[in-house]
C-alpha cells in the first residue's frame, strides 16, 4: 500500500492540506486540544479544536470533502475523549448536524455522522446516536462570505424534528466546525421548538 501511495504521489503530486491529512493521528490532534464556549448560541456551543491550525484544517476538510477515513477516525477520537470526561455516566444521544437531501446525495455522506460513528467505537454504551430525529428540511446555499446576520437567515427554519423528543435525555448536537454558531443554533431552536430541554451543541473546531 505504501508503495503504491508513493508511486501515485509521483504520478499525481497531491495537495500540501491532503499531505498534512496522512499525518493526523487522534495523538496529533489531541494535544491542539482547547475547548471554548461559543456564546453565540444559547447554551452555548463548546469547541474544541482551533480551525486556525493547519493539522487541523487539513483533518476537517479531508473527513468533509475527501472523506478521509483517517481524518474521521483521529476526530471522531477527540469528540469521544470530551464527551467521556465531560458527560461522565449520563446517557446521551449524539445528533450529528444533518445535510439537506440534495447535499447529502451529491456528497454521498456525511461527515458530522461518520465523526460522530467513529466515537462511538471508544465510548461506552450509554451514549447512542440517532440520525432520524432531525433532519433538515431546506437546502441553503454555502455559509461561506456570509457574516453572522446573514449565516442565521440563511438558516432560518432549515431544521425541524420528525417526532416529540424525550426531555429527560440529553441531546449532543456535533458540527465539525463552527464559526458563528449559526447551523448549530438553528438545530437547537428546532429541538427546543419540539420540546428537548436538556441540549449540549458541540463542535469538533471554531474558525477563527
Amino acid at each position: 500500500m505504501r508503495l503504491l501511495t508513493a508511486m501515485l504521489d509521483i504520478l499525481f503530486p497531491p495537495k500540501q492540506r491532503a499531505l498534512r491529512a496522512r499525518s493526523v493521528s487522534h495523538e496529533a490532534l489531541a494535544v491542539l486540544v482547547h475547548p471554548i464556549r461559543i456564546a453565540s448560541t444559547t447554551p452555548q456551543v463548546t469547541s474544541l479544536l482551533p480551525y486556525r491550525n493547519l493539522l487541523v484544517q487539513a483533518a476537517i476538510t479531508e473527513a468533509k470533502f475527501h472523506n478521509a477515513r483517517q481524518a474521521q477516525e483521529a476526530l471522531g477520537g477527540i469528540l469521544a475523549d470530551y464527551l467521556g470526561s465531560s458527560m461522565g455516566e449520563r446517557p446521551c444521544v449524539l445528533l450529528p448536524v444533518p445535510l439537506s437531501r440534495k447535499r447529502l446525495r451529491e456528497r454521498g455522506y456525511n461527515q458530522a455522522e461518520l465523526i460522530c460513528r467513529a466515537a462511538l467505537r471508544t465510548l461506552k454504551s450509554n451514549t447512542t446516536i440517532d440520525t432520524g430525529l432531525l433532519q433538515r428540511i431546506r437546502d441553503t446555499p454555502p455559509q461561506t462570505g456570509l457574516g453572522g446576520q446573514g449565516r442565521r437567515a440563511n438558516l432560518e427554519g432549515a431544521f425541524t424534528l420528525i417526532r416529540t423528543p424525550d426531555p429527560h435525555t440529553l441531546y449532543i448536537v456535533v458540527d465539525d466546525v463552527t464559526t458563528t454558531g449559526a447551523a448549530l443554533s438553528a438545530c437547537i431552536q428546532a429541538l427546543q421548538a419540539a420540546g428537548a430541554v436538556r441540549i449540549a451543541p458541540v463542535a469538533l473546531a471554531h474558525s477563527p
